[in-house]
């Protein structure tokens, strides 16, 4: 146990000062549209060491797993909504792959928190038209961002989502990967 702390120490003393060692000066803040699995407006505060903490409104296009908790079809995976979402992010840029344009660039880590709604969404598979109208969900995920111009860039995450209904909802509790890929333009 005694080691395993050490190490957990260890690993946060050498990521901060590996980020200490980057330059902060080429993480930007803007505000940005995404178009693609989650369209999305939202906001991208640049902090230190290499964090950016963004804040999101839109929809997103949300898998729900068909039968990864049942044996007759297990990992099939469909897309049958189509939610209205709030997220707050939070993204962590890695290496020296920041931008010295005005557009974050390079891989990231990412935690986030979101919730979606039934009301205002687009449901297309019946089985999910249920009697819930919110849930909370949380992402961790790994993602690559590259500046395609000035204001234009494209993005790509994979990580898994943890999906459960809001306290005193009804619905099941799920956990799933998920992807991400899109265009992105800062406003």
């Amino acid at each position: 146990m005694k080691k395993s702390i050490l190490l957990l120490l260890l690993a946060l003393f050498a990521l901060v000062e590996h980020a200490k060692a980057q330059d902060e000066g080429h993480v930007h803040s803007a505000v940005v549209l995404e178009l693609g699995l989650q369209s999305r407006i939202g906001y991208h505060h640049a902090l230190p060491l290499g964090f950016v903490v963004g804040t999101h409104i839109g929809y997103e296009l949300h898998t729900n797993p068909i039968g990864i908790l049942t044996k007759e079809a297990p990992l099939k995976f469909t897309f049958p909504m189509l939610l209205p979402s709030a997220s707050l992010e939070l993204r962590w840029y890695t290496g020296r792959e920041k931008s010295e344009d005005e557009i974050n660039k390079g891989f990231y880590l990412l935690a986030s928190g979101s919730v979606y709604s039934h009301l205002g969404g687009a449901i297309f598979d019946a089985r999910y038209r249920g009697p819930w109208d919110y849930r909370w969900a949380t992402k961790a995920g790994l993602g690559f961002q590259a500046p395609l111009s000035d204001v234009l860039y494209s993005k790509i995450e994979v990580g898994g989502q943890f999906s459960y209904p809001i306290p005193g909802g009804s619905g099941r509790e799920y956990a799933f990967p998920y992807a991400d890929f899109g265009i992105g333009v800062k406003l």
